[in-house]
């Protein structure tokens, strides 16, 4: 009659030692997938694409209007400005060279600097302090001929404005919309993340 020999400690060893080293290197495969991962902290996802936002810039001299309120309130019609990989500002003229994307928001703020706060697309739209007047995108601008490859509209959404100091927290979640070959309006998320300086410039 045959009998099953007992693990040996060195038998024990062995197994251990395998599992060890398996466990190691999938760490190891594991860290390296972690670290080619690229984060874009600047950056904002439009219709699923996500453009990386290299700077940023707001209008150091917006234009004075009055509200759609009765009787009418003043306030200032901001504009903030980011653009993609591939565009460059002149910040002497306010004017954009280059191939890339970028994007506008029009906040109407009371004061005639730029403040923290909520903006909100208006519904129904009306020329409201403390809301957004207007948002819009451009994908793939050729500045030499001044064109689209795709424009698109504010349709819905907040944008959210935080100052401590020099630097700026932005964000904006929403919908914008663009009319595609056959005319139609088409609706798509849109999600701008922000924080870093912003430059004033004469837009």
């Amino acid at each position: 009659m045959k009998t099953t020999k007992p693990m040996t400690p060195k038998t024990a060893v062995i197994t251990l030692s395998r599992f060890l080293l398996i466990l190691s290197m999938l760490l190891f495969c594991f860290s390296c997938k972690k670290d080619d991962e690229v984060v874009i902290s600047n950056r904002v996802i439009i219709d699923g694409t996500t453009y990386e936002l290299v700077s940023g810039f707001f209008d150091n001299n917006p234009d004075m209007m009055n509200s759609a309120d009765t009787p009418p309130q003043q306030g200032f019609a901001q504009e903030i400005l980011f653009i993609s990989t591939g565009l460059t500002m002149n910040t002497s003229t306010g004017i954009v060279s280059g191939n890339g994307s970028a994007i506008v928001f029009n906040p109407f703020t009371a004061a005639q600097t730029l403040s923290t706060g909520s903006f909100l697309f208006p519904e129904p739209y009306s020329e409201k302090i403390g809301f957004l007047l207007d948002a819009y995108a451009c994908k793939n601008y050729n500045a030499a001929t001044d064109e689209c490859e795709i424009e698109y509209d504010g349709e819905s959404g907040t944008l959210t404005i935080g100052i401590s100091g020099s630097t700026y927290t932005i964000k904006f979640v929403g919908k914008m919309v663009y009319e595609d070959a056959s005319s139609n309006e088409i609706s798509v998320d849109v999600d701008l993340s922000f924080e870093g300086t912003l430059t004033g410039v004469d837009l």
